[in-house]
């Protein structure tokens, strides 16, 4: 059902009319009249409101984001305004076309004309046409209503209107003001009826139901998986034999465990003086259309006014009452939630088909032609014969897969991820138990040692996802998302973590690269950057970077560069065979409501959303660096290349940075890659006119930029960080304003709770470029502390006039200064301690002369001396004997659901019945504002060991600080059964994984 009004003012009306749309679920709305300057919005739809120069615009339309639909360009005007749009929903297309006319206006049937010609019919058009006629009830005639008249009868349309009066004026006086015109053919399926009251306003409602067009309901009932009977099934599958296959049979057991749930109509809380108050009203308006006594209208306006006083009361309520529910026990992904569709409008679910729509074609033909796009005109390369496998360096990577490398694999699956085209979704995967289990480890290994990849595996279903801020009517405004067989992508888990120590084992990345690495991090390659010019700068050296961007990077990598790579860096053996197998025809299509398109087949780039997608890529970028000549630095962060070189003269630096474009240009086109110059720029860190020493790629130059954002950091010539703190303070003070929708003085979410949020929201996003703003001015530190004061008052419910300085104090949290300082110190510590020699751990020998490297000896005296960083672990973590790890007591689900006694006896029982001949060390550790300590106790021998850690760190930590502590005990004993017991099942799921 459709719904017409003329509110005459929405925002006065705005409670009761949510609750109204809320209640309904109207999938579209046309309001005339709404009297707002911005519309107002409504949760789940998509709003729209005509153009105009001067006046306000009198037609706003609310339509249900699920729907298709596209809207109509319409030329702004004053008097005659309009909202076009072309819906479709399955089998049925209209054209809905929303008027409102001025009542002093001359209706321009030009205008309409145009409107209709230029858009399909069958139409609707409904709105305030201000026009009297007998035909619709109207007991006088006016010059509009003559034209509407002729322009109805020349366009063969039908009047739905039955003379019910849409219009109410004082005790004398209603008209047929709000009209609905169809096409003549479209009529039989659309009734028009008007409300039996006028909810606050002088029009009355009026509502179309289109046989065909119902309402986007929620439905009354969802499919669940039952999993303990998913787990029973599968596993009596496996006993009895997997005649068509563990894939079929995980469907099948699937199909078996699937449980239909009714769920409860969604409704709102009922208040009852609301209802009582409304009811007064109807009785009251019904009075009035009555005896069309004056008494009975000015009754029925009173108790708008006290409906609307009830309702905002109630509005202000629930906002408190959800606000409070905000704390910080929620899981933070549901906080996110909140976050985005409280910062994000409504946009069109599906897009893509109202590109199909705009195009007047099926939507498997416009998928056909995205397929087309995305699969390109490469040709299909032969696969590759068995015997030019190269041998591997390292044997081991050959070998067959362990249950633990499946085990840790399915720990690191994302269980809400979307399944495949076969259906199988990580959460069936990880409720395999047992035999199922070893089934699949099976699968793997066949796949694994044939080198052979079943064709299902290598099948995707695209879904276009349109890019932000581009238009839905351009099929190049759309990139795809690639829905893949979980099952493979599990298996490319499994290899991934074989490649990730391989590559490290051997060192086979340069220090230049820092995507999809370990313990390494985007800002790293913006700090190499910034201490390079800032210590050039000091030796009176000119520094120039040049940022590059590579076309479609991961679409366009020839497949026969990867396989490339993996023999230069020693990768053969099986590792070759399955990887040339995984990227030779892989197939995609993408699923319409016209069915799916054909099989395209892609023979170039990775493959969108698979797990070794990115590793590869990194491999084919191995050889840029050894191109690059010595005198140029780079920096690689998966497709963010940028590289610099310094020098006393600018033809010097010029021909370095020359030199490296054409090298690295040509490396990439022998990869199948382009280097795109007109998204590239050249950022000089001088004052002195550069524009004459330019450097160009393809033979075009690349233009000199004063500011260029790389790595989410907006870098200057002058690296003074203006421009990228007046970035910061526009989003911060952004976040600001979300807090204060949240919480005030005495109302919303607890201060616990707030500052939780700006911990995590405010904090975490200004935290990560502080480290290069060591050198920035204190007019951009203050500007900074200010957007940190404003958040913080909100948060703490502090008034306005609060200083920044005690606000900060207040909430215990630190100046921008000193967390300047925190997160250089921070960054520093990462190098030395967190991955084997990082190469900017040498930062503070290799360019003093650098504010970040300043900073750190200013503190050099407070930090620990004696780091031990990670070494490289020499033993595949394959070839290790896996320790037992249990995290689970027989008996116990839940800590609550039992009593202390209860829990301490099935926790002795199972000591007793599964551990009495096991030599037994107890651990601890505990983090406090101090530091963290750990401990290890042996019952047997009454001792027991006490350590504290260089500096304060997690609790996790602390735990497996002391896990290792046993571990070191336990080798200086005699070699019997031992077991370690601690208390942290978080530090158990970290060894597992």
């Amino acid at each position: 059902t459709i719904i017409q009004w003329n509110a005459r003012g929405l925002r006065s009306r705005i409670s009761d009319f949510r609750q109204f749309v809320f209640s309904n679920r109207f999938p579209i709305i046309v309001i005339c009249e709404p009297k707002l300057s911005n519309p107002v919005r409504l949760s789940g739809y998509e709003s729209m409101m005509s153009l105009t120069y001067n006046e306000s615009s009198k037609v706003l339309v609310y339509i249900r984001r699920e729907l298709t639909y596209l809207i109509q360009p319409v030329p702004p005007d004053d008097d005659n305004q309009y909202v076009c749009l072309t819906v479709k929903k399955k089998n049925l297309t209209f054209t809905l076309v929303c008027v409102y006319l001025s009542p002093s206006a001359r209706f321009d049937r030009k205008r309409l004309d145009d409107i209709l010609a230029q858009n399909p019919g069958p139409w609707i058009i409904t709105g305030d046409f201000n026009a009297h006629h007998p035909i619709w009830g109207s007991s006088k005639v006016n010059a509009t209503g003559q034209r509407l008249a002729s322009f109805v009868c020349d366009h063969d349309l039908s009047l739905l209107n039955d003379g019910s009066p849409t219009f109410l004026r004082g005790t004398t006086y209603s008209s047929c003001l709000d009209l609905t015109f169809v096409s003549r053919r479209f009529a039989a399926c659309v009734k028009w009826f008007t409300d039996i009251e006028t909810r606050g306003s002088d029009h009355i409602p009026c509502y179309l139901n289109i046989k065909g067009f119902a309402g986007c309901h929620s439905p009354g009932t969802i499919r669940r998986i039952d999993w303990s009977a998913f787990k029973t099934n599968i596993e009596d599958a496996c006993r009895r034999g997997l005649s068509s296959g563990l894939e079929q049979a995980i469907k099948e057991a699937a199909r078996a465990a699937m449980r239909t749930l009714t769920c409860s109509s969604r409704r709102s809380e009922t208040d009852v003086e609301l209802e009582r108050l409304r009811a007064i009203r109807r009785r009251a308006e019904r009075r009035y259309r009555r005896t069309k006594s004056i008494h009975d209208l000015r009754a029925a306006r009173r108790l708008q006014k006290k409906i609307q006083r009830r309702l905002d009361k109630l509005e202000s309520q629930r906002w408190v009452k959800f606000c409070e529910s905000l704390d910080p026990r929620k899981p933070l992904s549901q906080i996110w939630r909140i976050v985005r569709g409280l910062r994000t409008l409504p946009e069109q679910r599906f897009p893509f088909k109202a590109l199909a729509l705009f195009q007047s074609r099926r939507d498997k033909e416009v998928a056909e032609d995205f397929c087309r796009k995305i699969a390109g005109h490469s040709t299909c390369t032969g696969a590759l014969a068995a015997n030019s496998t190269p041998r591997s360096l390292e044997s081991r990577m050959d070998m067959p897969f362990t249950i633990e490398e499946l085990d840790a694999a399915l720990a690191l699956c994302n269980r809400s991820s979307s399944p495949g085209p076969d259906g199988i979704s990580y959460r069936m995967l990880c409720n395999l138990n047992g035999r199922a289990r070893e089934v699949l480890l099976d699968v793997f290994n066949d796949s694994w040692r044939d080198g052979q990849v079943p064709q299902e595996w290598k099948t995707s279903r695209l879904v276009p996802l349109l890019k932000p801020g581009k238009s839905p009517l351009d099929l190049a405004s759309y990139r795809p998302i690639a829905l893949a067989s979980c099952v493979g992508k599990l298996m490319e888990r499994m290899i991934l973590a074989r490649l990730e120590w391989f590559l490290e084992r051997y060192s086979i990345y340069p220090n230049a690269m820092a995507g999809f690495r370990r313990v390494r991090c985007s800002i790293d390659n913006v700090i190499d950057l910034v201490t390079y010019v800032q210590h050039q700068k000091m030796s009176r050296r000119l520094s120039v970077a040049l940022f590059m961007d590579v076309k479609g990077a991961y679409d366009n990598v020839s497949h026969e560069a990867i396989l490339d790579a993996l023999e230069s860096v020693g990768l053969g053996g099986r590792v070759y065979r399955w990887v040339s197998c995984y990227l030779h025809m892989r197939s995609f299509f993408v699923e319409t409501d016209d069915g799916p398109t054909s099989q395209h087949y892609t023979h170039r780039g990775v493959p969108q959303g698979g797990v070794l997608s990115p590793t590869l890529f990194n491999l084919v970028l191995i050889g840029l660096v050894e191109r690059i000549p010595s005198s140029v630095h780079i920096s690689i962060y998966a497709d963010d290349i940028c590289v610099w070189a310094s020098g006393v003269t600018r033809p010097q630096v010029r021909a370095r940075l020359q030199k490296a474009a054409t090298s690295i240009s040509t490396y990439l086109r022998d990869q199948g890659l382009e280097i795109s110059p007109e998204k590239s720029a050249l950022v000089a860190f001088t004052r002195k006119p550069m524009t004459a020493y330019a450097v160009s790629i393809n033979g075009q130059n690349i233009c000199y930029a004063r500011t260029h954002r790389f790595l989410g950091v907006i870098i200057d010539r002058d690296l003074c960080w203006s421009p990228h703190v007046a970035g910061l303070k526009k989003r911060l003070t952004a976040i600001s304003h979300l807090f204060k929708f949240l919480g005030g003085k005495t109302w919303g979410t607890s201060v616990h709770a707030m500052l939780q949020l700006y911990r995590t929201l405010f904090l975490g996003y200004l935290r990560y470029s502080l480290p290069v703003l060591t050198n920035t001015c204190k007019s951009n530190i203050r500007t900074i502390e200010s957007a940190q004061g404003q958040a913080l008052r909100v948060c703490l419910g502090l008034p306005r006039c609060t200083s920044t300085a005690e606000t900060i104090a207040i909430a215990r949290d630190h100046p921008a200064s000193i967390h300047i300082t925190l997160e250089v110190l921070r960054a520093h510590i990462r190098h030395l301690a967190r991955a084997p020699a990082h190469h900017l751990a040498s930062l503070l020998e290799d360019r003093p002369c650098a504010s970040f490297c300043k900073r750190i000896s200013a503190y050099r005296e407070c930090l620990p001396r004696d780091y031990t960083p990670p070494e490289r672990i020499l033993t595949p973590p394959w070839c290790l004997d896996q320790p037992k790890l249990r995290v689970t007591v027989p008996g116990i689900r839940k800590k609550t659901e039992l009593s202390s006694p209860a829990l301490k006896q099935l926790s002795l029982l199972m000591l007793h019945e599964e551990y009495k001949d096991h030599v037994k060390l107890y651990t601890d550790g505990s983090t406090t504002a101090k530091g963290s300590a750990g401990a290890v106790n042996f019952p047997a021998k009454v001792e027991a060991y006490h350590f504290r850690t260089s500096h304060r760190t997690t609790s996790t930590a602390a735990e497996l600080a002391a896990l290792r502590s046993a571990l070191r005990w336990i080798e200086l004993e005699s070699p019997q059964k031992w077991g370690i017991f601690t208390d942290s099942k978080s530090a158990l799921q970290c060894l597992s994984s």
